[in-house]
């Protein structure tokens, strides 16, 4: 019997609760006050943002939609390491694909290749053997409709997934195995040799939540409005 999208929401929203506090258990994260309600044109209230800092994170944003009527549950987690690092941004983002469940999840780069040729291995490496296994899963998919841009501006293994909600376990061990070693190498000193890494660090992250790149900022811009979206950007850009 297929689910239904309040049955699979649910789902979703517990296993985006499990995942935000490993995250911020790990990274030592203290609310902030900054955060707010999302709320449709009509003054409808559809989400919340959330964040969060620490000494080992900049910021780390939680953004949460729910609207049955349209059959949407997203949860979108993402934290940012120090600007004048290199050490890895994490992405993490869930949603209703259907009756699926949609994972979008990469620890992002921040070093050139040229410079820096061990920062793959360093970063990803540990994770390799697990993200192999996760896509071999049966029932898990990859997903084909990620624009040139993105995949330019993520790292090789940037997870795009669907999956069935009959077993969402394969999905939660890769999404906690990400999550810990993002929160692993936030805690290194991972400096930029040339001093420019705050000002690439901001338009890579600029280019990263730009509609250009992903059409989901799109659609945020239809459901919240184009100022809010604008801010919860501004907050993850230059927060």
């Amino acid at each position: 019997m297929t689910e239904s999208p309040v049955v699979t929401g649910s789902l979703l929203f517990e296993l985006a609760d499990r995942l935000r506090d490993r995250l911020i258990e790990r990274v030592n994260g203290q609310a902030s006050p900054e955060g707010f309600a999302l709320h449709l044109a009509d003054g409808t209230p559809i989400g919340s943002v959330e964040v969060w800092r620490s000494d080992r994170v900049r910021i780390a944003v939680e953004v949460r939609l729910a609207d049955p009527v349209r059959g949407l549950a997203a949860s979108m987690l993402h934290a940012f390491s120090p600007r004048a690092s290199q050490s890895p941004h994490l992405v993490c983002d869930m949603a209703l694909l259907g009756h699926k469940l949609a994972v979008g999840a990469d620890l992002v780069p921040r070093a050139d290749p040229a410079d820096t040729p061990d920062w793959a291995t360093q970063a990803w490496g540990p994770l390799l053997p697990v993200h192999d296994l996760y896509l071999a899963t049966p029932g898990v998919s990859t997903t084909s409709d990620v624009s040139a841009r993105l995949r330019w501006l993520c790292s090789p293994w940037l997870l795009t997934t669907a999956q069935g909600f009959e077993n969402t376990d394969a999905a939660e061990r890769m999404l906690e195995a990400v999550v810990d070693r993002f929160a692993e190498l936030s805690g290194q000193t991972w400096a930029t040799a040339d001093g420019r890494g705050a000002d690439r660090d901001r338009r890579y992250l600029q280019a990263l939540f730009a509609e250009e790149t992903d059409p989901v900022w799109e659609v945020m811009s239809e459901l919240i409005g184009e100022p809010t979206r604008d801010r919860l950007v501004s907050l993850m850009v230059d927060g």
